[in-house]
């Protein structure tokens, strides 16, 4: 499911559909997220190209309707050669850090030569996930 609908969003988004056929969907993990929606599919969908590497990081809830990305966060790599503007985001975990009943999306991402996280938070207002925290880790 996670893999037609990250299809679906880089169509949108205006990548070749034949060329979305050969993207690859990375670790997947099934999860709950909230208490009012059911299973979470969290994971990437990467698509590579002679010119881009797209990575789709995304979350997709399941409600009445079926499946939908509740999150949807791309990451473009123009660098194929040697990848120093890569990033490959990963889910971590989810932990409720600040105490509001509702957990919050740890991701980390690998970068050419360092790392760093992001926080994502729950925007009940539009039913998004949205970065509330960024901040880079170690490197050369």
């Amino acid at each position: 499911m996670l893999r037609k609908l990250a299809i679906q969003w880089l169509s949108d988004y205006g990548l070749d559909k034949q060329l979305l056929q050969s993207g690859k969907l990375e670790e997947v993990t099934s999860t709950v997220l909230r208490k009012d929606a059911g299973r979470a599919l969290i994971g990437r969908f990467d698509v590579v190209s002679k010119l881009a590497v797209h990575r789709l990081f995304a979350i997709a809830e399941q409600g009445r309707g079926g499946y939908r990305l509740t999150l949807a966060k791309l990451e473009v790599q123009h660098d194929t050669e040697d990848g120093t503007d890569k990033s490959e985001r990963y889910y971590i975990d989810q932990l409720d850090i600040n105490n509001h009943g509702l957990d919050e999306v740890i991701t980390g991402a690998s970068h050419y030569e360092s790392w760093s996280y992001a926080v994502f938070e729950f925007d009940a207002n539009d039913g998004l996930w949205r970065e509330a925290y960024t901040a880079i880790g170690g490197g050369c």
